[in-house]
């Protein structure tokens, strides 16, 4: 056989760009599949090989273990979120009171998304490499929300007349209390009007507060 049969041989039995992008689409998919029905710690890489429909071999060449998996499929997830919920005009409202309600339905309704509840409870309580992936991925829902709302309150407090003394503390509080309307009312996803109510009751108790901002 010529060194160019063998090439040829070799080429044929190694899939093309799109075939890989397509078997790793799959691994991902039946991933987050195996992982939410049987929970991390249950879950096999035999489950998840025989779902995509691949050998646990070719399973292992692209994640080395479950945990590399978990990361990826999460970081999946989180790709996705971000393209979808771009906060480009999140922000609406003369006054920050107003402008913090806006925003709030807007947190509310993106913790309130379905993959984005489920990822959260799949990784609750996990540790090790699971824990570390579970504590980047409230950072990636967290951070960006806080800046929004630190910038929010130090812009338009003091257009209005004040200075907070710490804008990312109150901030923080305001989120925090956001998440816990978020667990309280999972149910309610994909409610607009539920989304406003609770905004508003947030930001209701928020500003009780003010004078010791």
């Amino acid at each position: 056989m010529s060194d160019v049969d063998t090439i040829v041989r070799l080429r044929r039995g190694r899939p093309s760009k799109a075939d890989a992008a397509q078997i790793d689409r799959r691994v991902i998919d039946a991933a987050w599949d195996v992982f939410l029905e049987s929970g991390y710690e249950s879950a096999t890489m035999e489950q998840i090989a025989e779902r995509a429909g691949i050998t646990k071999t070719t399973l292992y060449l692209r994640h080395n273990d479950k945990s590399a998996l978990l990361r990826a499929t999460v970081n999946d997830r989180m790709s996705t979120w971000a393209i979808e919920n771009t906060r480009d005009g999140w922000t609406v409202g003369d006054t920050l009171e107003e402008r913090l309600v806006s925003l709030a339905c807007k947190i509310l309704a993106v913790g309130n998304h379905p993959d984005i509840l489920a990822t959260s409870r799949l990784i609750h309580g996990t540790t090790g490499e699971a824990g570390r992936i579970a504590r980047e991925l409230d950072r990636f829902m967290r951070e960006p929300m806080i800046e929004e709302v630190t910038g929010e309150i130090a812009e338009y407090g003091h257009i209005e007349g004040f200075t907070a003394k710490d804008p990312q503390a109150i901030a923080r509080f305001f989120i925090a209390m956001l998440g816990s309307m978020i667990d309280q009312y999972a149910e309610d996803y994909g409610n607009p009007e539920q989304h406003e109510k609770l905004a508003r009751q947030v930001v209701a108790v928020l500003f009780r507060g003010r004078s010791e901002w």
